[in-house]
């Protein structure tokens, strides 16, 4: 599957900003929208928090996937069945263009 459709997309359908009480430049944000793996969509909301520095905007944050929602079994490693849950971990640097 990962062959035929190698990418994994979030689109953004709705973002919501709130301040972070004593931290000027930083913000709480709530995503919601879709995520697609292997062709497969789902509709998610993602946490994390913003924050402009030295003239970049960094966006850090997590969520936790679960496979069989994508149609992906779970692999096994060595006899050792992993999880069905995955949490997903992100740091995004934006810059200003030239």
């Amino acid at each position: 599957k990962a062959k035929e459709t190698p990418q994994v997309t979030f689109t953004v359908d709705k973002a919501d900003f709130t301040p972070v009480h004593g931290h000027e430049n930083l913000r709480s944000l709530a995503l919601a929208g879709v995520v697609r793996i292997v062709g497969k969509g789902k509709g998610i909301v993602v946490s994390a928090e913003a924050e402009v520095q030295d003239q970049k905007l960094i966006l850090r944050g997590q969520v936790e996937l679960t496979m069989t929602d994508f149609g992906i079994n779970p692999p096994v490693i060595s006899k050792i069945n992993v999880a069905d849950k995955v949490v997903v971990d992100f740091n995004l640097i934006f810059t200003p263009g030239n």
